[in-house]
């Protein structure tokens, strides 16, 4: 019924957030007041994944990597996605630094390897919060291909190399 503007309450070291583009929200599971927000705008000061736990009313940084937003290295797929089994655990999934991991919804985080794949799209399996589906996209230094966990990210398999997807989708 209601909308207001959240990017004004982001702090951006220049204090301009109008060129900011958010990649992805994620709200949590039962805290209505709580959500992640994936944000980037080619300058890696401001990209990250940021945490608000009043409604938006102010965000910290609590993931500094890269995510573009509106420009030739953004990707076209989800970036941010949470468990959806009512848990805390949500996946930043940003190119060329690979998945990161928290269990206690974005306040702290961990890495999962695969760093040396540009991720174009991550998609969290809803029947099992610990398989995750990942689209790599060849790039630079960077290997493609298509990539599941069934362990929550300790261990990887490739499991296409070429003619892989730019997106998925999860049938219900």
């Amino acid at each position: 019924r209601k909308w207001r503007m959240l990017l004004d309450a982001f702090p951006f070291p220049d204090g301009n957030g109008a060129c900011a583009q958010v990649r992805g929200v994620v709200a949590h599971p039962r805290e209505r007041d709580t959500v992640l927000v994936a944000v980037g705008d080619g300058r890696h000061s401001v990209s990250g994944v940021y945490l608000s736990e009043d409604g938006g009313v102010t965000f910290r940084k609590t993931l500094d990597v890269p995510f573009y937003g509106n420009e030739p290295m953004r990707v076209a797929g989800a970036t941010l996605v949470g468990a959806g089994d009512g848990s805390e655990r949500a996946y930043a999934c940003p190119p060329f630094v690979g998945p990161q991991v928290s269990d206690d919804f974005g306040r702290t985080w961990r890495s999962l390897g695969l760093n040396n794949v540009y991720i174009r799209d991550c998609v969290l399996d809803w029947s099992d919060p610990r398989c995750l589906w990942l689209i790599g996209e060849r790039r630079e230094k960077c290997v493609g291909g298509l990539y599941c966990t069934q362990d929550g990210g300790e261990t990887w398999n490739r499991l296409a190399t070429d003619d892989v997807p730019l997106e998925m989708v999860q049938d219900p």
